[in-house]
Formats: C-alpha cells, sequence, structure tokens
C-alpha cells in the first residue's frame, strides 16, 4: 500500500471512519480517535489554514533543543486533556497499557520526517545537561506507545488519497 493510502487510512481510522461493522468496532475507533495524537509540525500560520481533527500544532521551526521543548510541553497539555476526560476508574483499569500512535505530520512529509528523527534521537539520547528534564518528558509520554509515525506523503498526500480535504497554498 502507497505511504500515503496507508497514512489516509490511519488518519480514517482513528476519525472514526469506516471500517469494522458493529458496536464493538465502532467503540474501538472512538477509542482510537480519542487517543491518537497528532503532531502537526507546520508553522502556526499554516496549521491556521487547515488541520487533522484533534491535532496539535508544535512548528518544526529548525528543529534542535526549542522544537523538543515545544513537543514536551505538548506531551503535557495532551496527556492533562486526555487524562481529565478519562474516568480514574477507566484509567487505572487500562493502566496505560492501550495507548495510541502519535502520528507526525506536515505539509508534504520533509519536515515531519526530520521532527520523527529528532524525537527518536532525544529519547535514545544519554540524558545529560539542560535537556534531561524534555528527554525525561517525552519519554515518558512517549513510553507504550506502539508507534511513532511519520506521514511520509504529508497532509498533500493523504488528501491525495481522498480522506482529507485540503487546501493548496
Amino acid at each position: 500500500m502507497p505511504a500515503a493510502e496507508a497514512a489516509a487510512k490511519i488518519v480514517e481510522e482513528s476519525a472514526g471512519g469506516n471500517g469494522d461493522a458493529g458496536d464493538k468496532g465502532q467503540k474501538e475507533r472512538e477509542e482510537r480517535k480519542r487517543k491518537t495524537l497528532y503532531l502537526d509540525v507546520r508553522p502556526a500560520s499554516q496549521f491556521g489554514l487547515a488541520r487533522l481533527p484533534g491535532s496539535v500544532n508544535v512548528p518544526w521551526g529548525g528543529g534542535g533543543d526549542a522544537f523538543l521543548k515545544r513537543a514536551a510541553e505538548a506531551a503535557v497539555a495532551a496527556a492533562a486533556l486526555r487524562s481529565s476526560s478519562e474516568g480514574e476508574e477507566e484509567r487505572q483499569e487500562k493502566g496505560g497499557q492501550t495507548r495510541a500512535p502519535v502520528v507526525v505530520v506536515c505539509r508534504r512529509g520533509n519536515d515531519s520526517q526530520r521532527a520523527v528523527a529528532a524525537l527518536d534521537e532525544a529519547l535514545t539520547k544519554k540524558e545529560g545537561g539542560g535537556a534531561a528534564e524534555i528527554q525525561k518528558t517525552l519519554r515518558e509520554f512517549l513510553e507504550g506507545r506502539p508507534a511513532l509515525v511519520d506521514v511520509v506523503e504529508g497532509l498533500e498526500g493523504i488528501a491525495a488519497a481522498g480522506s482529507f480535504e485540503f487546501p493548496r497554498y
């Protein structure tokens, strides 16, 4: 399956699109929709034009520690938002075992590729210096997630596959 079609399928499934029939399938799609985190690494001005539902803007802006700091802040905010929407019983029952992927998107797939590489590097580097707290936050947030997914052809590729309307700019 081409990369854009695979990305479109991830978006469709996490947005509650067509898939398994029946109540169980619908419940699973709703759960994925609620748990999938989209990190959109485009500049804020582009993010304001069009975005995937439920995405969080973490501009790449050349990367480095500034990007990792913004990503860690977004991770903390997303975790707080999701945990406030879950009941305490549900959190204890799941024990963090059913986490959905973090999907990293940009316009055409270039900056998202760089962002995923930077996040991967931050997670595998030895902690040290001023970045230690950022690394710790990212590790805690991403730990247990099945994947850190790069949408290779970006939002334009997802739109070309037909599951998302994306304006030309």
